[in-house]
């Protein structure tokens, strides 16, 4: 795989070591448009695609490679052999498996990349011995390679942070994105935020009062909205719903609107 180019790579270069399309998994696989680096990123679970979100709006996450393979595989093989635990393979087969982090994220530190690798998994996988082995070598071969590991489950993620980090997003991950990144420069963002002020909101009628204030029609000021509180512009209250309550709830929106722009496009 290797050859074709998986594993390598970084930024909307990066090719996974492992697609959507090359088997299947538990939980619903799928390939979700990047809203920090623009490609599809391939995700094999729901827990996957709930935790994504969280490492893209993470102002320190500047880079995200999910099925990032462990090499070398001899490595690999050395940790297991010395922990005494069986090194996977294909099954039925006698051939070694390529170890893969289902997220690798870069943080960038006094001008330093710094790494964090990520298993993420089901919590009943867990009650699972073999699972935990292949985890155990997983955490010792990363910090072999200088890789600081975590392990995350649905019980580490808010369902309802990562819902509405799922319907902020969803403008980005689209052709909107285009449309916002030209739209940003023009006279109307300030006329926009003049229309969005600290509290509690009936999201329809805050809807309605950004496409007056934007001169566009509820659909798109609804995408606006959503890119400007995914920007952080706009600051909510991420711990309650927004969608099934259709309220939101605003703490503060930014006094540098540039500055705060530029810097996510920076990233």
């Amino acid at each position: 795989m290797l050859r074709n180019g998986r594993g390598l790579g970084e930024g909307t270069k990066y090719k996974p070591f492992i697609r959507v399309n090359d088997f299947g998994s538990k939980g619903r696989s799928s390939k979700l448009p990047g809203a920090l680096i623009s490609r599809p990123h391939h995700l094999f679970s729901d827990v996957e695609t709930s935790f994504h979100p969280f490492l893209e709006y993470d102002d320190s996450v500047t880079d995200i490679r999910e099925q990032f393979p462990l090499l070398p595989r001899k490595l690999c093989i050395d940790v297991a052999r010395f922990l005494g635990i069986r090194y996977p393979r294909i099954p039925r087969t006698k051939v070694d498996l390529v170890l893969t982090i289902d997220s690798l994220a870069t943080r960038i530190f006094d001008g330093k990349p710094f790494y964090t690798a990520y298993s993420v998994k089901r919590a009943a996988d867990l009650r699972n011995k073999r699972t935990l082995e292949k985890l155990e070598i997983e955490r010792a071969c990363c910090a072999v390679l200088g890789l600081r590991w975590l392990l995350v489950t649905e019980k580490n993620i808010d369902p309802i942070v990562s819902d509405n980090l799922a319907w902020a997003s969803r403008p980005i991950r689209g052709i909107f994105k285009e449309d916002f990144v030209a739209w940003q420069t023009t006279d109307s963002l300030h006329s926009l935020l003049d229309a969005v002020q600290p509290g509690v909101h009936s999201l329809p009628i805050l809807v309605e009062k950004v496409s007056i204030a934007a001169d566009v029609d509820e659909d798109h000021a609804r995408d606006l909205l959503r890119c400007l509180i995914w920007r952080k512009v706009v600051s909510i209250d991420w711990t309650k719903p927004v969608i099934p309550s259709r309220e939101i709830t605003i703490q503060s929106v930014s006094s540098n609107v540039s500055e705060r722009l530029s810097h996510d496009a920076a990233r």
